[in-house]
């Protein structure tokens, strides 16, 4: 038996520990994170035995010398004194020396052992149980979590992940030499790290750590431990240790983690945080919409008529919910608004209109921060960015020569008039024949309306096609002067659309009237309360019969349930919409044109068309991210490639802001404004019955007094050898009694 040292003697706790080293074959661990590589044969495997005070027990093995000495001591040579019957004594001691040295010798080792039993039963020596099942090591799966909710801090800047790093990195540095060490973060900024047996790497690796804006994944993380631990085939201890404050919002959108671990594998997590921490976030920021037109004239007052304006949902995470403000600023280029929100007593949640600084600065792209004032416990959800499309001109491309019919206006005519009543400069409607038209006429054109589908040849079909696909809005009416429609067979299979129709116009025996539908409020939201005293008038005489399908959304119905008004969802990031009506904009098929809704409905149609595409760039971070370009510039001049293949960044941005989609010459070609995920940075804080529920009822809390310590697990030898001694004390008694030969004299021997 060999006693080692510690390796990491300057970094680990003063508990040495009794190992073995190990003379036996190679073993080998397999498995897909550096698992595969061979320990040598001379590796150190653990006994068991911890002390939990040695001086005490290196003062008992001191002590065995005592009763060493006082046997040299008595054996010293003495002066030999003939006399005359010493022949018959030295005969005696000639038959008993043997059994009397052995006599001796038994004495001599009761007494040696009752100062070294003592010293070990005060040193407090504890059985580790694990050491007995195969090798002995342990590998530990540390699991880190660096997400949103770690940036929570306190008024001196010590914050929860300062902790969270500072326990791992402690635990890590009191394993044991042989035990194996892999660390997973939470946010999975980077892969699974592969296991080490060298702790102080492993314990410098937690502290190069960073904390990073996406939210905690405990799913993902635990996942991959369990993946690790199924693929490898060694036999030692596996345990995996969760090191978390456990905010609320470290368990962002987990009801439950339903991970299967293997029986014997240990299941611990760290001591949710106490201490509360107040804050108020910015859950998110809503504007009445994206794409915001403003006419020369609104340009030069700096408002914006037709969407200047947003929804700022606020959410205030404190034990005490005391009457108190906020104060909330919107920066953008054309300068800053600031809006005042006076908190009522017990209020948690709250919804603020904002006035947003645009358009004084031309058309484009207006990049918009809000920010919260007031600083509080988690900056990071104190912020909103987004970007919103201003622009003094609408292109319309409408499909159809002809302004009148044979006896009234043409259909495409009242559409015209809704779309620009009072003729501005800034609605630009071309006109003009489906045959005729070329590439170049859908150059600086943001929507297409075509009053007369069955006109569509394969070459224009083609063309709104690759239209739509790069993000403009198709607007589609059915032709007035048609009771059949074969060509709807055609538009639903070049565009893929999520309804189908039926060729036969509906004619009603009764006028139907129009309803709303759940989606009309997130589609029409500017003119959604004034809609029901809108409709009451409106009637429909003919329809088109339109069946919704997955992807689309139905805007408007008639009164039999069926849709009058029909858009789709985008099929990617940088398509464009499409909105059907089920009905021609005719008055034989309705009196919709000639009502008061005509002109608002059909401006709103077009300006959600055109704030849905501009809100596709509107991101959470950890979300995915496909863009065209070469690279991600951040407006603080980060910067990330673009892998041109899949147009995937190589690295997932992990901070909420502006970003830039870079093209090959460098140049703008897009933008993605990246939010903080809302509800992940709540600071409420969870007991531990909360985790309990939602981890299940295997995990343990880690005894911080004892963190990372193998030991911890293991018995107490104490008493047993108290007892131990004990037994040797009386034995001692008896053995020396009885090998004095000494008996006590009896009565008639004593007369």
């Amino acid at each position: 038996m060999e006693c080692c040292p510690d390796s990491d003697s300057t970094t680990t706790p003063s508990i040495p520990m009794i190992r073995w080293v190990r003379l036996s074959p190679t073993s080998s661990r397999e498995g897909r994170h550096g698992r595969g590589s061979t320990m040598p044969a001379d590796q150190i495997v653990n006994l068991g035995l911890v002390l939990t005070t040695p001086i005490i027990a290196i003062a008992g093995a001191g002590a065995v010398s005592i009763p060493l000495a006082i046997h040299l001591l008595f054996r010293r040579k003495r002066r030999t004194v003939e006399w005359a019957a010493m022949q018959f004594v030295l005969q005696a001691w000639a038959a008993r020396r043997r059994r009397v040295r052995l006599e001796q010798i038994i004495l001599l080792v009761l007494r040696c052992a009752v100062p070294l039993l003592l010293g070990l039963a005060l040193s407090q020596p504890l059985l580790d149980q694990s050491s007995w099942l195969g090798s002995g090591s342990t590998h530990h799966y540390i699991v880190i979590d660096n997400g949103a909710s770690t940036h929570t801090s306190d008024s001196s800047n010590i914050g929860d992940f300062e902790s969270v790093t500072k326990a791992a990195s402690e635990y890590i540095r009191s394993a044991t030499d042989g035990d194996r060490v892999t660390i997973i973060e939470t946010t999975g900024t980077t892969p699974i790290v592969g296991s080490t047996t060298i702790l102080n790497s492993a314990s410098a690796f937690v502290d190069s750590i960073e904390r990073t804006g996406f939210p905690t994944d405990f799913r993902r993380s635990l996942n991959e431990a369990v993946v690790d631990i199924e693929s490898g085939t060694n036999d030692s201890l596996d345990r995996i240790v969760v090191f978390s404050p456990f905010r609320s919002g470290s368990m962002h959108e987990l009801d439950r983690l339903n991970i299967e671990f293997p029986d014997d594998v240990e299941l611990s997590i760290t001591q949710p945080v106490e201490w509360s921490a107040g804050n108020t976030r910015i859950e998110s920021v809503d504007p009445i919409r994206r794409f915001v037109f403003m006419d020369p004239d609104e340009r030069e007052s700096g408002r914006a008529s037709m969407g200047g304006s947003a929804r700022v949902h606020l959410v205030r995470d404190h034990d005490d919910l005391n009457a108190d403000r906020s104060t909330i600023v919107a920066d953008s280029a054309d300068g800053s608004t600031e809006t005042t929100w006076m908190w009522q007593s017990g209020q948690s949640e709250a919804d603020v209109e904002i006035q947003l600084p645009m358009g004084t600065s031309g058309r484009g792209l207006t990049s918009i921060h809000v920010r919260l004032m007031e600083s509080d416990s988690n900056q990071l959800d104190d912020s909103w960015y987004l970007d919103l499309d201003v622009a003094d001109r609408i292109g319309i491309l409408l499909l159809d020569p002809f302004k009148t019919g044979p006896d009234e206006l043409a259909a495409s005519s009242w559409i015209e008039y809704a779309l620009d009543p009072t003729e501005l400069d800034a609605i630009d409607i071309r006109r003009m024949p489906s045959i005729a038209v070329v590439d170049s006429d859908f150059h600086d054109t943001d929507v297409v309306i075509v009053a007369n589908p069955n006109m569509l040849s394969e070459s224009t079909l083609d063309r709104i096609v690759s239209f739509v696909d790069s993000g403009g809005v198709l607007m589609i009416f059915p032709p007035s002067n048609m009771d059949v429609h074969p060509w709807t067979e055609i538009i639903e299979r070049r565009f893929d659309l999520p309804w189908s129709w039926q060729q036969q116009v509906r004619t009603f025996d009764e006028p139907e009237g129009i309803e709303t539908t759940e989606d009309t409020d997130s589609n029409l939201n500017p003119i959604a309360s004034d809609l029901p005293a809108l409709l009451e008038s409106i009637k429909v005489d003919k329809s088109m019969v339109l069946e919704a399908g997955e992807g689309s959304r139905t805007i408007l119905r008639l009164g039999d349930g069926t849709p009058l008004l029909i858009t789709s969802d985008p099929q990617s990031d940088e398509s464009g919409s499409i909105i059907h009506f089920s009905i021609s904009m005719d008055p034989s098929w309705s009196d919709l044109p000639m009502k008061p809704l005509m002109v608002p409905l059909m401006q709103e149609l077009i300006r959600n068309g055109l704030s849905a595409r501009r809100g596709r760039g509107q991101k959470l971070v950890g979300d995915p991210i496909v863009a065209d370009g070469t690279a991600l510039t951040s407006s603080d001049g980060r910067r990330i490639s673009i892998d041109r293949e899949s147009g995937v960044p190589v690295m997932r941005p992990d901070a909420a802001g502006h970003w830039m989609i870079e093209g090959p010459l460098r140049n703008t070609v897009g933008n993605i404004s990246l939010n903080i995920h809302p509800g992940s940075t709540s600071t409420r804080t969870l007991s531990p019955s909360d985790i309990t529920s939602i981890f299940g009822s295997r995990w343990t809390l880690l005894d911080a007094s004892t963190t990372g310590d193998r030991s911890a697990s293991g018995s107490s030898l104490t008493r047993l050898l108290l007892l131990l001694l004990l037994a040797v004390l009386v034995l001692e008694t008896l053995l020396s009694r009885f090998f004095s030969h000494s008996t006590p004299k009896s009565s008639s021997e004593s007369v």
